[in-house]
């Protein structure tokens, strides 16, 4: 029932909370308290004390302000915004009111939730992961090829032998040359197809995502720092630098095969905050992974889950980015 929740020590961007029917809200009172389902995305550094003062206002709600309206201070404020449903015998005793008409329910959302003035610190850094975000990349791409015609040979190739797991370690630093010798030792039979994995990788990077570039390059006329943090072989990763221009735009790029750490690790965040000084508050951070987007949170950036280029752009916009509605 209770979606609202106290902040304390954090400045966020002044909203209005108009469309009151959407909340389902308890006992805010004032407008320190602001809804909790809206912060979720927007605060999860904090999620875990959001959390426990939910529970804490939940119980003193149930104790309080569910029941009619009694005599003293606080019944007549809930009184004056409408919150008593008329009945003496609740008012007298403060049992629960079982018969809370519609009307009483429209006022007690708008008394909870009132008009909300808050700010964020300015966002100064943009933070993008690049594989599926900026650069297309599936191995599917390659091994369609490879398997023509045999979609489940394809898809267990990539589950039993190539596995995601097994291209992380690569991501993580270890050599090509050992892991293709790993997979090979066991699945001898398969050789050819494994060592298509890194013979033929730039068949796996069809090209660029066009309507995400075009936001990097509007955010690079800005006042901002850009910068890319990605999950990338050591091997490889000057492959795609020689191909696609724009990696040319940031003022930095932290590659997990150089650094042996890889999302969603929190050292390579911290490695990220310490190498470029950031204010975690106001760096976003943007990856197609939700286990990343998570980690990044509990580092105390901002972080959008990346859902296309349309998405992103009205995410930004919300963020305060000055960048157009769409794709020029």
């Amino acid at each position: 029932m209770l979606l609202c929740i106290r902040i304390t020590g954090i400045e966020l961007r002044q909203i209005s909370v108009q469309r009151w029917a959407e909340y389902e809200v308890g006992d805010s009172g004032h407008e320190q308290w602001i809804p909790l389902n809206w912060l979720a995305g927007r605060i999860m550094p904090h999620r875990e004390a959001m959390q426990q003062a939910l529970q804490r206002r939940k119980s003193a709600f149930r104790r309080s302000t569910l029941l009619c309206p009694g005599p003293g201070q606080a019944s007549q404020r809930l009184r004056g915004a409408g919150l008593h449903c008329g009945d003496p015998f609740h008012a007298a005793t403060g049992r629960r009111c079982t018969r809370r008409p519609d009307a009483l329910r429209t006022n007690f959302l708008k008394w909870a939730a009132p008009t909300i003035q808050m700010k964020t610190p300015p966002i100064d850094t943009v933070i993008f992961d690049l594989g599926n975000v900026l650069i297309q990349w599936d191995p599917r791409h390659l091994y369609r090829k490879i398997f023509v015609g045999d979609e489940a040979g394809m898809e267990a190739f990539l589950a039993e032998v190539c596995t995601a797991e097994w291209n992380d370690q690569q991501d993580r630093g270890r050599p090509w040359k050992q892991g293709i010798a790993e997979a090979i030792e066991r699945h001898p039979a398969q050789e050819a197809a494994i060592r298509a994995y890194f013979d033929r990788w730039s068949e796996m990077v069809p090209g660029a995502i066009p309507g995400a570039v075009a936001i990097l390059k509007e955010l690079r006329q800005q006042p901002l720092r850009l910068l890319a943090l990605t999950n990338w072989s050591a091997e490889t990763f000057p492959i795609a630098q020689a191909r696609f221009d724009f990696l040319a735009w940031f003022d930095g790029i932290v590659v997990s095969g150089h650094e042996r750490l890889a999302k969603p690790q929190a050292e390579i965040f911290e490695l990220v905050i310490a190498r470029f000084n950031l204010n975690p508050a106001s760096a976003v951070f943007v990856d197609d992974s939700l286990r990343n987007v998570e980690a990044a949170m509990r580092q105390g950036m901002q972080a959008i889950h990346f859902l296309g280029a349309d998405d992103l752009r009205a995410r930004l916009r919300a963020l305060g980015m000055e960048i157009s509605e769409r794709d020029q």
